[in-house]
């Protein structure tokens, strides 16, 4: 076999214009799996993470002797069952099925809080996982505010986003306040 350097370079050429357009598909791909979600897609990972939020809230409102816990816990309870009672609503008018089970990802994080059932630093697992759980769900309500079309979920969101805001917010200053944050590899 005989190269010559014109071969090799035209081979080159189109090697590195491959890689090129293979590398911006990914990046567009990437984008926009990161920056949409569909509708039927956010109201699974809503009306999930309301039940995740009401039993957290629940169980917090038990295991903590920490007044600012138990507080937090049944703003918890009342805020998310009253959202998950909106998003039933704008989900009928869309068509869209709730769930009836949490997502898998919202079921771990409560077998989780739940170990800590009884023990010392409950309330600090409690305060981060709100922390965690609530980053999740500006970023998951965010994106659908950029990418949901139907009126009634958009309204829905709209209406509620400013409300998880506050928790995560409220979570962040009780994490401080009851040490939580430290583990951050479950985060």
């Amino acid at each position: 076999m005989r190269f010559t350097m014109r071969g090799v370079a035209g081979a080159a050429l189109l090697g590195l214009l491959a890689a090129f357009a293979a590398g911006e598909d990914k990046k567009e791909d990437k984008g926009k799996g990161k920056d949409s979600v569909d509708a039927a897609t956010f109201v699974k990972m809503a009306a999930s993470a309301n039940m995740a939020e009401m039993k957290a809230g629940e169980l917090a409102q038990k295991e903590s002797s920490n007044k600012d816990v138990q507080h937090f816990g049944a703003h918890l309870v009342k805020d998310h069952a009253n959202a998950q009672n909106q998003l039933a609503d704008a989900a009928k008018s869309a068509k869209i099925d709730m769930p009836k089970d949490m997502a898998e990802e919202h079921k771990k994080a409560g077998e989780k809080l739940a170990e800590h059932k009884g023990k010392k630093d409950f309330d600090a697992v409690f305060a981060s996982e709100m922390v965690k759980g609530h980053t999740e769900a500006v970023d998951l309500y965010e994106r659908a505010s950029k990418s949901v079309k139907e009126e009634a979920l958009h309204k829905y969101i709209d209406k509620t986003l400013p409300v998880v805001r506050e928790h995560l917010e409220m979570a962040r200053k009780l994490e401080k306040s009851v040490g939580g944050g430290k583990d951050k590899k479950d985060r």
